[in-house]
């Protein structure tokens, strides 16, 4: 027997050939560490234990995990992964990826669905507020309800923790189902939704068979049927779009569904989430690096979570840091924070999940983010933005909504727009590596030309009237 692995065990995710998958197969038995004998019998018992009535011989199985393979078993290939990973439902995304292999599915058809709830992270901080906007809006039909907000602002974080919150309130709910939709996801292309509701339709016992006659539209009728009158716990992560999850919300009594969304979700009840407060990030700082680090410097304790903008995931990576760097001070990492910043860098997982928000976006929208971080003040209107781009204001309006949708944007009173602290660096850093300093410029002097136009002149700088900065 092999020594098992350690960490996560191999995913099929990206595979496009039988020998990838049979190599990935044979690098979850090295994880798992068990002999191919082993593998077998497992194989054997749990179609048993399901009255599958076909049984494989020792070679069929051991073949499955050789190369050169011209054609593979998806069935078996997903009863082979179940035997390894302990878990027959995790196991789908194997039987998928043969499929897509085979032609018949698709990338976005590879999708782990679960039966029980993400692990809550320990030391929940803050949003007393909010949980007690989605609790109410949970105890009214239909119980849906979307947390929505940029990237790094605690969407899942919430989501968990509120679903733990109803999992455990009297023991009420006797299901549960979720599911990472992959709506941003660097390596990974966005969940289908058929293929989304055959993994919960087999989690509840439908045969695969059964669920292959079906289109979208009927699982989704057969998820219905089969979730009725049961008091049905759903929680759909990171949704690309309400087009991906409109057949995954089951609208049956005694259900509830937490949808998380980095787009605005039109139609459903829910909250949009803003960084911290002052208050929450001290507390998290405090949970992250210890109370008793945290008080001997205050005051840094305070720059650093402005100089990271308040935003959860931000605290959480240098927190990170600062537990690694026993040496520096806090004082020490907000004198780097505060340089990376005037260098307009990010810490590279803040960078990324900006940037998944940034790749989803049209030419046009990646361009205005770009230019609008040129803008000296601390918000701006459609016409301002327009006058950095040279496009119409009615254009450049319904652009910026799609920005704050995508939650690269903030809307402010008056039709005003606004940047997160961070995403203003990110665009910043886009715009200086994407933008000729001729078009930075030439926005610049549209933007000025705007302003000295203006009847009713608002310095960028302060709202207030006058001309931008360097203007007459």
């Amino acid at each position: 027997m092999d020594d098992a692995g350690h960490g996560l065990p191999p995913g099929p995710h990206g595979v496009v050939s039988y020998d990838e998958l049979s190599a990935r197969l044979r690098a979850l038995r090295t994880w798992a560490g068990v002999a191919y004998r082993e593998v077998h019998r497992r194989v054997v018992r749990d179609r048993k234990a399901r009255g599958v009535l076909e049984l494989p011989v020792y070679n069929t199985v051991y073949r499955c995990l050789r190369p050169g393979r011209t054609r593979l078993d998806a069935e078996l290939v997903a009863d082979i992964a179940g035997a390894l990973l302990g878990d027959p439902v995790a196991a789908a995304s194997w039987r998928q990826a043969c499929r897509a292999i085979e032609g018949v599915a698709t990338d976005a058809a590879i999708v782990a669905v679960s039966g029980t709830l993400p692990a809550e992270s320990a030391g929940f901080t803050g949003r007393t507020r909010e949980l007690t906007t989605l609790l109410a809006a949970l105890a009214r039909p239909p119980a849906v309800v979307a947390i929505t907000g940029m990237a790094g602002v605690g969407k899942t974080r919430l989501a968990v923790h509120l679903a733990h919150r109803v999992m455990a309130a009297g023991g009420r709910r006797d299901l549960c189902l979720s599911v990472n939709l992959r709506g941003h996801d660097a390596d990974h292309v966005p969940a289908d939704p058929g293929a989304v509701l055959e993994g919960f339709l087999r989690l509840l016992g439908l045969p695969g068979g059964r669920i292959a006659r079906l289109d979208t539209g009927g699982r989704a009728e057969e998820l219905r049927r089969r979730l009725a009158g049961r008091r049905t716990l759903l929680l759909l992560d990171d949704a690309a779009s309400p087009d991906q999850i409109r057949t995954l919300l089951p609208d049956t009594p005694g259900s509830v569904t937490v949808v998380t969304s980095r787009r605005v979700l039109d139609g459903l009840p829910g909250v949009v989430l803003d960084p911290f407060g002052p208050h929450e990030s001290a507390a998290l700082l405090r949970h992250e690096i210890g109370t008793r680090r945290a008080e001997a410097e205050p005051r840094a304790v305070a720059g650093i979570a402005e100089a990271v903008g308040h935003l959860p995931l931000a605290l959480s990576v240098v927190s990170a840091r600062i537990r690694a760097d026993t040496e520096w001070t806090l004082a020490d990492h907000l004198d780097r924070l505060t340089r990376r910043r005037a260098d307009l860098r990010l810490d590279d997982p803040v960078a990324r999940a900006i940037g998944l928000s940034y790749a989803t976006l049209d030419a046009d929208q990646r361009r205005l983010l770009r230019l609008a971080a040129l803008h000296p003040g601390g918000g701006f209107d459609a016409s301002a933005a327009g006058a950095l781009t040279g496009a119409p204001p009615g254009l450049t309006g319904s652009r910026l909504v799609g920005l704050v949708a995508a939650g690269l944007l903030r809307r402010r009173a008056g039709d005003r727009f606004e940047f997160h602290d961070l995403v203003r660096v990110f665009a910043a850093e886009r715009a200086r590596d994407e933008e000729s300093a001729r078009a930075k410029n030439e926005a610049l002097g549209r933007l000025f030309d705007h302003y000295r136009r203006s009847p009713r002149r608002r310095t960028p700088a302060t709202g207030g009237l006058g001309g931008p900065p360097g203007c007459p």
